[in-house]
């Protein structure tokens, strides 16, 4: 006669299927405020590499005393150079696709003197004063957080949120 054994392994399909739908009610829930997060890191990387490439055109003004140029791109790149040599230079298409840069004004070079501040750009250009960095796929309403880079007189370099609050220290 056979002996039914206690000790049987597995899932049933009904305990399959319910697993299955938590999961899948779990991911409908999380995906739409992933790709958010995703947008907004991905803002978050080409306001901080053009954030990055101001301070160090003013730290190697500063270091080698003399004008250092930035120059900004129709992208997130840019390029930092002294008397025609490039210093440094970071592609566009480095880890920021999808992502608007506005140069406000239209200039897109600022030059540092030898002290750090901002001087007269070698063409008689007007100098880039502010960079605007914002998703072209996810709206602010959405939850994407646009950033702003600002270059001050003085030559110092700051990302700020240009949609919080003036009493809020992250604010423009």
């Amino acid at each position: 006669m056979l002996v039914p054994s206690s000790n049987s392994r597995g899932f049933t399909l009904i305990e399959l299927m319910i697993g299955l739908t938590i999961v899948a009610m779990i991911l409908a829930i999380g995906v739409p405020s992933f790709g958010v997060w995703i947008q907004n890191t991905k803002i978050r990387n080409a306001a901080d590499a053009m954030a990055n490439g101001l301070q160090l055109a003013r730290a190697e003004a500063v270091r080698r005393n003399t004008a250092v140029l930035f120059a900004g791109d129709s992208g997130s790149g840019w390029t930092v150079s002294a008397g025609g040599n490039t210093i440094q230079t970071r592609p566009a298409s480095d880890g920021s696709d999808n992502i608007s840069v506005v140069f406000p004004g239209g200039s897109t070079q600022v030059t540092f003197n030898g002290v750090g501040a901002i001087t007269s750009n070698a063409d008689s250009s007007a100098s880039l004063t502010q960079v605007d960095i914002s998703s072209t796929i996810a709206a602010v309403s959405d939850g994407a957080r646009p950033l702003r880079v600002v270059v001050s007189l003085a030559g110092s370099v700051r990302m700020c949120d240009p949609n919080v609050s003036p009493s809020d220290t992250r604010a423009c």
